[in-house]
């Protein structure tokens, strides 16, 4: 009888955990349901009929932002975690974060308001340069995701995807970035993993932002769609 139960419980266990442990390299399955976590910004430029995730629950939604920015957060069973960024509207402001397309150095500040300040790092190459907009759009949500992604680590959350599709994935390269560079800053535990999918992503950055950023993320831990 102890055995059984053992054994009950080893299943039950390995069930509640099938998910963890992110693995690198692009799985068609992750892909799938991240799409459908991406889909689900029914005021955004996608159909409100797309199927619902499978895996992941839904958790929280940012207010709006920046250049008509939001930001989701789900998460599965086993505690992996979703940073999802929504991609362009048919507002002026979404289409603005676009066209303000100047390019600044990779390490720097930006006034997202009168009393906030974003100060980023994305890369540390000095040659490195990123889109103005997108930037900028990415410190109005970081405002917002600061405390939320830190609470889940303080939990002991490990894994998290990170995912966008169009404007939403040129965002979800400067976070992954951003997030990257707080590891190796030590800002951000080295043990906690990210793995990135991208949709539709326009480039966010000049060669040298792409250089650092793949060696950043080599070994398939940023995957394009």
């Amino acid at each position: 009888m102890k055995i059984c139960f053992s054994i009950l419980g080893l299943l039950l266990f390995s069930f509640n955990h099938c998910y963890a442990q992110l693995r690198p390299g692009y799985d068609k399955n992750e892909a799938m349901e991240l799409l459908k976590v991406n889909f689900q910004f029914a005021d955004s430029t996608y159909s409100d009929s797309m199927p619902t995730p499978d895996r992941f629950e839904f958790k929280y939604r940012s207010r709006t932002v920046g250049f008509d920015n939001k930001w989701d957060y789900w998460e599965d069973k086993a505690g992996v975690g979703v940073l999802s960024l929504r991609g362009t509207t048919g507002t002026f402001a979404s289409w603005g974060a676009n066209f303000y397309a100047g390019m600044v150095p990779a390490k720097g500040w930006i006034k997202t308001s009168e009393k906030d300040t974003f100060y980023y790092e994305l890369s540390k190459d000095p040659k490195a340069l990123v889109h103005v907009g997108w930037t900028t759009a990415l410190g109005c949500i970081w405002q917002d995701m600061d405390s939320v992604l830190f609470a889940q680590i303080d939990q002991g959350k490990k894994e998290f995807y990170i995912t966008g599709h169009s404007q939403g994935g040129a965002l979800a390269y400067l976070l992954t970035a951003h997030l990257l560079i707080m590891k190796e800053n030590g800002i951000i535990p080295a043990d906690v993993q990210f793995k990135t999918y991208c949709s539709a992503a326009p480039k966010p950055g000049n060669l040298y932002f792409a250089y650092y950023y793949e060696k950043m993320t080599q070994d398939g831990w940023h995957t394009i769609r």
